[in-house]
């Protein structure tokens, strides 16, 4: 059974210490532009079978997938598959002016009915500036309003049910400046995610992971695809030092959100098959524990 790994930190699934590092450092004034948002630069994928292209669509971040963008598939092909992308995400520049912030994206279900996906706009610090579910449609839009100037901005995709197809990813930054009529001319803004009251993985609030390789529920001759679990990417190279900086960083992102809700998730306490659990054992001892306990 053929895997992709990636490593481990947090904010649903972990990306690397250095992406969240480098969102983290002040940025000078930027344009804002999303680059590839259309999925048409297939430069640096494999090509695979059946009009799979394999990796990571270029200009985005996340983790790679042998089924990343269909080359056929969706009505404005190539179309990308974020359910197999990780924390799928891009950094599209540092506002100038107070501004806000208008995300297109087009959501389609090229494989499989029934799909919802998730958008989100992001500061540098990973705080939620606007977030929500669609729907399969065309032309659809996420307002974050009132966006400070100097702010950092990054917008993130996840699959929240199915396999949804994403294409024609745009950003367009309407000045605070303008008039007062261009202003009234955008979409009303988008309401805030919905308070989550049990742990979950959601753009919303921060997932720790201890890790996730769930091979051992598979054959090792059967062939790797995108059927859902057992056949899903990895996640190593933890240790109990990277998790507890994985926990000071989501605690860190909680603590900008005044006004909450302020859970965290931690994934998982005793997954021992998947290789994910916080229970002591002959290795690592009661690290794991004490870390979350040092915070």
């Amino acid at each position: 059974m053929k895997r992709s790994h990636v490593l481990i930190l947090t904010a649903l699934l972990l990306t690397p210490l250095a992406s969240l590092r480098a969102a983290d450092t002040p940025q000078p004034a930027t344009a804002l532009a999303v680059v590839n948002g259309d999925f048409s630069d297939l430069s640096g994928l494999s090509q695979g079978q059946d009009g799979w292209h394999g990796g990571l669509p270029s200009g985005w971040q996340g983790s790679d997938s042998t089924y990343a963008v269909h080359a056929t598939r969706g009505a404005t092909a190539p179309t990308c598959n974020p359910s197999t992308l990780g924390f799928f995400r891009q950094r599209v520049g540092t506002l100038a002016r107070d501004s806000d912030l208008v995300l297109r994206f087009d959501v389609s279900e090229p494989w499989r009915p029934d799909v919802v996906l998730t958008a989100t706009v992001f500061d540098g610090h990973f705080v939620p500036l606007a977030s929500g579910d669609f729907q399969p449609a065309a032309g659809q839009r996420l307002v974050a309003r009132g966006v400070p100037a100097g702010t950092s901005v990054v917008i993130a995709f996840q699959a929240a049910r199915g396999v949804p197809g994403l294409d024609n990813v745009s950003l367009e930054v309407v000045s605070l400046d303008v008039p007062a009529a261009a202003s009234a001319a955008l979409p009303p803004a988008s309401p805030p995610a919905p308070a989550i009251t049990v742990a979950c993985y959601y753009f919303g609030n921060p997932n720790v992971t201890m890790g996730w390789d769930s091979s051992p529920r598979a054959h090792q001759d059967d062939e790797f695809g995108n059927f859902g679990y057992p056949f899903m990417n990895t996640i190593s190279g933890n240790t109990p030092e990277r998790f507890q900086e994985a926990l000071i960083m989501a605690k860190r992102r909680l603590l900008a959100k005044p006004g909450g809700p302020r859970i965290l998730n931690i994934n998982c306490w005793n997954e021992w098959t998947e290789g994910s659990y916080l229970e002591p054992d002959i290795v690592h001892g009661m690290k794991y524990l004490e870390a979350i306990l040092s915070l």
